[in-house]
């Protein structure tokens, strides 16, 4: 598979993957199209890479990159690279596209070779992936992409077809000296292609595939032919760490003694039995299970909501860029949890048939990607909600702890809440966050500790109390005054006659003393039995809310 120059278009072709499917088809052409009108000699800014394949303008600063200038030569390559991608996530049958042209078709018709056509690919040539009749997925080239690139590339495809092609005395000797360099145990597959290439000026590529044939025709004279030991578990590890650190898979297969396939092999198995370990946390909703679902997610970008009142003054400069990122709508913090949660849904249910598979590579990428697409997402809530975190961290600062303490202390539970958060209770994040926040500063700052056990935030010893149906005239203290805006919050999740009922039960509201069950039964024409049902029921709500997963 081809690698991706720009992260960003890397990224684009990710995001495509998850489009509806007749969605994906328009891009795809949009993307052969774009493909044909690219200069190499020129540069393009990524906004119009994005909006001559999606159609639409690309949502300023939203989870993304900032965009940048993209060199022609590269973006030929990548965009070659997106619609193979997005194209083998179509599932398109090769009968599908009965005038589709396959790689070896394509080369017999030019006579050039298979590595010919992937320079023809690098400099925009699109292929698309598709399932043969075997149930193996190949490149194909549909005439339209041919007539185009020909018509601008001719002079080119004419000149490949001049080239010089092994006589069989050529071929027999490359293949003798490779057999000898193998056999002498000190250099790998592919640092035995390389060195034949130099001797013979030949791609490194024609060598490999001249060697790879004669092994498949003749079994019992291969070149590669020499067994090795199978890798211990302890080295298969270590190789999979030091392909993680960045070790070029060159050096590997010299340090290991084994192919660059075999190399890939190892690392894919390696992150199968890491993935299989542990499950993949998520908050599972029934819909996940609907037909379809995926597909009528919509668009991943969220328009920037108005901002709310945040105190600059009183945050240190190094903190303000922290919170930039203005504070989420009720409506797109239910579109990004949903999506969040699908994402890691779906990749739950791909890591379940790992087991069953002898070479997970393709699926270990598809779930690499939907936990990347994840991943960006959570990050863009977190960012989203840091100011948050400021404000809960600035209320608590004392002897205990400073200021950049706390936030780092927040910071971790708020990334905790986004894991916890149940979107279809259709409460607000912000809520659920605070609590959650706020809840972490009671176990590590005493002074928190205090205000919370005589506050209703959820803690056991306040709900029993008011769920016994008493009150001891000490509810209205300091603390939960200075608390009453996050309280009205919390409290909008009920329904009036449940929230007027606490109100009333515990003095909430300014100025109010707290009601016995008889005298708020007589205002509301309820008995007084009634009304101490409906305020069990009110704090069994709000005890969720601070506490789900009790």
């Amino acid at each position: 598979m081809m690698s991706f120059h720009y992260v960003q278009i890397e990224t684009l072709g990710r995001q495509l993957r998850l489009s509806p499917k007749e969605l994906r088809k328009r891009e795809i052409e949009r993307a052969e199209e774009l493909s044909a009108s690219i200069d190499a000699t020129k540069e393009y800014p990524y906004e119009f890479v994005y909006h001559q394949i999606t159609g639409t303008q690309i949502p300023p600063n939203r989870l993304g990159a900032k965009p940048q200038i993209l060199a022609g030569k590269k973006l030929l390559a990548d965009l070659s690279a997106l619609i193979v991608m997005v194209s083998n996530s179509l599932d398109v049958k090769l009968d599908d596209l009965p005038e589709a042209v396959s790689l070896e078709e394509l080369a017999g018709k030019y006579k050039v070779s298979n590595k010919t056509i992937s320079r023809w690919r690098q400099r925009g040539l699109p292929a698309r992936k598709v399932i043969f009749p075997d149930g193996r997925r190949r490149l194909v080239f549909l005439p339209e992409s041919l007539k185009r690139f020909t018509a601008r590339h001719g002079q080119m495809m004419a000149e490949a077809r001049t080239f010089q092609r092994l006589d069989q005395k050529q071929r027999d000797k490359i293949i003798n000296q490779g057999r000898l360099l193998y056999q002498q145990g000190n250099l790998s597959r592919h640092q035995v292609c390389v060195r034949l290439a130099k001797q013979e000026g030949r791609a490194v590529e024609t060598i490999r595939t001249l060697l790879q044939n004669h092994d498949k025709a003749h079994p019992q004279a291969a070149v590669f032919s020499r067994t090795k030991s199978p890798l211990s578990d302890e080295q298969k590890q270590n190789l999979s760490e030091e392909f993680a650190k960045g070790v070029r898979p060159t050096e590997l297969t010299k340090r290991y003694r084994r192919s660059r396939s075999s190399i890939y092999r190892v690392v894919s198995e390696f992150k199968a039995k890491n993935l299989q370990a542990e499950p993949i946390e998520y908050i599972y909703n029934p819909q996940f299970d609907l037909p379809g679902f995926g597909d009528r997610l919509g668009p991943l970008a969220v328009a920037p909501p108005a901002d709310t009142h945040f105190d600059v003054e009183s945050t240190p400069e190094f903190l303000q860029k922290l919170c930039e990122e203005p504070p989420l709508s009720h409506a797109e913090e239910l579109l990004l949890f949903r999506r969040y949660n699908y994402l890691k849904f779906r990749a739950e249910q791909l890591r379940q048939k790992l087991k069953s598979r002898q070479n997970p590579a393709k699926l270990l990428e598809e779930i690499e990607s939907l936990l990347s697409q994840a991943t960006i997402i959570k990050q863009f809530i977190i960012q989203a909600n840091l100011r948050l975190v400021v404000n809960i961290a600035k209320r608590h600062v004392g002897s205990q702890a400073s200021l950049f303490e706390l936030i780092s202390d927040g910071n971790i539970s708020l990334m905790r809440a986004v894991e916890k958060f149940d979107y279809a209770r259709r409460y607000r994040f912000s809520t659920y966050a605070t609590w959650t926040i706020s809840r972490d500063y009671a176990r590590n700052i005493p002074a928190a500790n205090y205000q919370l056990e005589h506050y209703v935030s959820g803690r056991d010893e306040m709900l029993d109390v008011a769920s016994d149906g008493r009150s001891d005239g000490k509810l209205l203290r300091p603390e939960v005054l200075a608390q009453r805006d996050l309280l009205a919050d919390v409290l909008r999740a009920l329904e009036p006659r449940e929230r007027r009922i606490l109100v009333s039960r515990f003095g909430l509201g300014r100025h109010e003393k707290p009601q016995s069950l008889q005298s708020i039964g007589d205002s509301l024409g309820l008995s007084k039995e009634r009304v101490r049902q409906i305020e069990a029921r009110a704090l069994r709500k709000l005890r969720h809310i601070v506490r789900p997963d009790h």
